[in-house]
């Protein structure tokens, strides 16, 4: 009896190591940034923390990468998406009628990493785009 015991506890503590073994495994998955990330990221690292005197404006959607954004500059500047990334807009003095500075952002949702491109003109899609208030 006590070697039956010992032998179904045995078998219980292999089943058990198993069955934690397996759910310890990394999924294959790659992360996605949220958009709610994105924006943290932005508040933080280009707002230094505060959006005082500043409007910030984020596209609804992921940009795939080779998405263009283009300005409604005379000159047709065009921005493109390197990889699938969140837009943001920031109006750096939103008092101002145009041309003055601001910057089109694409934050990379693999990598987090935030591609800046300081500009002068707003973006042909700002009425897609909604404000974002910290």
């Amino acid at each position: 009896m006590r070697q039956i015991i010992l032998r179904s506890f045995n078998l219980l503590f292999i089943v058990s190591g198993l069955l934690f073994l397996s759910s310890c495994e990394k999924s294959t998955e790659p992360k996605i940034l949220s958009i709610n990330d994105a924006e943290n990221i932005i508040f933080r690292n280009m707002l230094n923390g505060s959006d005082s005197g500043k409007v910030v404006y984020e596209f609804p959607n992921i940009l795939k990468a080779g998405n263009i954004i283009s300005c409604r500059q005379l000159d047709s500047t065009d921005f493109i998406a390197t990889s699938d990334s969140w837009f943001f807009f920031i109006d750096d003095n939103p008092n101002m009628y145009w041309v003055h500075p601001c910057r089109y952002i694409f934050v990379d949702i693999s990598t987090a990493k935030a591609t800046v491109h300081n500009w002068t003109y707003l973006p042909t899609c700002i009425n897609e785009m909604k404000i974002i208030d910290y």
